[in-house]
């Protein structure tokens, strides 16, 4: 998918969780190619520090793409939907849906609360389910326009590959990219592709809980998935990619230090 020209084919992408770390990286490569932004997520102040700061990177930059911001919950059952609807209302297309929302909890399966349990499977498993579900029909429309449109859904190598002390998330992890190898059976007759991107430990806030164990130079950047997104946008419309694995380099394993 050829990086818009927003004279004559402004295309939109909504991101949701955007407004720091791994998706705050993708939505900034998005701006800059020329894409019309929904920027979502559920803090409102760390939202408009997103948006100051997408500004600021863009001051001097000529053809960058305008940007909304949408405060709203994934984990919400409404959420989701007036998510693709606000976006609607301001950009009135849906090229790309990249959903880099997700949370959760570290410690032995059995200590594992219902409340924790709930918003994993709330914020990681049903929103993604209800963005495509709120999406598919304008997502549908750009695929019939330009034969192709392209939903990424952020899951984690340890939806791949499962670890120990993590079992509830990285189930939640697989759904999302069971999910993605799904819709593109489904979708990808009618020019909506799917890739679920699973990422190692990435430089975010996220991975504070895992200390000096792993040095922060020796994990992956957010902007290498901003990168891995840019690369499923320049694939020709007949190439579908399930899902990409991102893993750090000279590890004996990929959760080891």
């Amino acid at each position: 998918m050829p990086a818009p020209n927003r004279a004559t084919d402004p295309r939109a992408a909504l991101v949701v969780g955007g407004s720091a770390g791994i998706g705050l990286a993708v939505a900034r490569g998005l701006r800059r190619q020329g894409y019309d932004l929904g920027l979502a997520g559920r803090d409102g102040p760390r939202l408009a520090r997103a948006m100051d700061d997408l500004v600021d990177d863009d001051r001097d930059a000529a053809g960058v793409g305008e940007t909304v911001a949408i405060v709203a919950d994934i984990a919400e059952p409404g959420g989701p939907a007036a998510m693709v609807e606000r976006h609607l209302e301001a950009h009135g297309r849906l090229d790309v849906l990249v959903v880099s929302s997700g949370t959760g909890w570290i410690g032995p399966f059995e200590e594992l609360r219902d409340d924790r349990l709930e918003r994993m499977t709330a914020t990681n498993v049903l929103g993604p389910m209800r963005l495509v579900r709120a999406a598919h029909g304008p997502l549908r429309e750009a695929g019939a326009e330009h034969g192709e449109a392209l939903v990424v859904l952020l899951a984690s190598l340890a939806g791949i590959w499962p670890t120990p002390a993590a079992a509830a998330y990285s189930a939640t992890k697989a759904a999302v990219v069971s999910l993605a190898r799904s819709l593109n059976r489904e979708l990808a007759p009618s020019g909506v592709r799917a890739c679920a991107i699973c990422p190692g430990f990435v430089d975010t806030a996220m991975t504070g809980w895992v200390g000096p164990e792993i040095p922060r130079p020796s994990m992956l950047r957010p902007e290498d998935v901003s990168e891995t997104v840019d690369y499923l946008l320049r694939l020709s419309p007949g190439a579908v990619v399930d899902e990409v694995v991102l893993h750090r380099a000279l590890a004996a394993s990929p959760f080891a230090p």
